[in-house]
């Protein structure tokens, strides 16, 4: 396991690092509100290692998995059009939570110093339509030395409805607001598939390429009601936008989080700012 510090100083106005693991690492995505407590032990044991929090300003965000996408199906919210109960809207959040709440005790457990933030209490939708999120308080939570913890979540709109917010949108709200230096996307894939077929991985794409790859991006082959790797893409694609690169690896890579983060060493398909 690589032991490399992270090249930052930790205080309020250092570069931000954002490691996003995907729905299908942290949860048993096909089973029914399940994490996957052997790959959050490998999280909370590298990251413990490592004290990533010692040497740099991280925010972790987890994915829904099994959670996100079976709690709209079962309290009847995948559909915006349809008649719903309001009871339902506090249970999907009550169930995201309760999968970040859990995440949480195992980190603490291993001595990771985290603190959990709900998505649905810091989204919020612009009068532009746009989305925000309230940063404040998880900047606060940095300087203390703590590691931000957030999730996806069920988040009001400005027309009185509601949206199932995906996790990989979370970044690039983040990046609006800080000086974000690179983000990690952990997943079941290699990286971005060129050619599913022969799993044949893209190493590298450019902003002024990412859109020519969008007709590749499909859905998740698991169910997945927040776009799956089409949306990926289209969030990665703010980020360059925000000039902030990102990397789409295997979670099997994740004992190399550090040399990840610095940029070190590239396992997968690297998103990269400029022409």
């Amino acid at each position: 396991m690589n032991n490399m510090k992270l090249e930052c100083i930790h205080n309020e106005r250092s570069q931000f690092f954002i490691v996003k693991i995907g729905g299908s690492i942290s949860t048993n995505k096909d089973g029914e509100y399940e994490l996957n407590y052997e790959n959050i032990e490998k999280i909370a044991e590298v990251i413990h290692k490592e004290k990533s929090w010692e040497h740099c300003n991280l925010i972790l965000v987890f994915g829904g998995g099994s959670f996100g996408n079976l709690a709209p199906k079962e309290y009847n919210l995948e559909c915006r059009s349809l008649n719903f109960n309001n009871e339902n809207l506090s249970k999907m959040t009550t169930i995201m939570f309760s999968m970040l709440s859990e995440i949480t005790a195992i980190l603490i457990k291993n001595k990771v110093p985290v603190y959990p933030f709900q998505c649905s209490a810091l989204v919020n939708q612009l009068s532009s339509g746009e989305w925000d999120l309230q940063v404040d308080s998880m900047f606060s939570a940095l300087n203390q030395g703590l590691i931000p913890v957030i999730s996806g979540d069920l988040v009001f709109k400005n027309d009185g409805g509601f949206r199932i917010f995906s996790s990989d949108n979370v970044p690039g709200l983040i990046a609006k607001k800080s000086m974000v230096e690179h983000v990690l996307y952990y997943s079941d894939v290699d990286g971005f598939y060129v050619d599913s077929s022969t799993n044949n991985v893209e190493e590298n794409i450019k902003r002024n390429e990412i859109d020519s790859y969008m007709h590749l991006a499909g859905p998740s082959s698991r169910q997945d009601v927040t776009g799956g790797m089409r949306n990926k893409l289209l969030q990665i694609k703010k980020l360059l936008d925000l000039n902030v690169s990102a990397e789409l690896l295997s979670f099997n890579k994740f004992s190399d989080l550090s040399s990840s983060l610095n940029k070190k060493i590239r396992h997968g398909t690297y998103f990269e700012p400029g022409e």
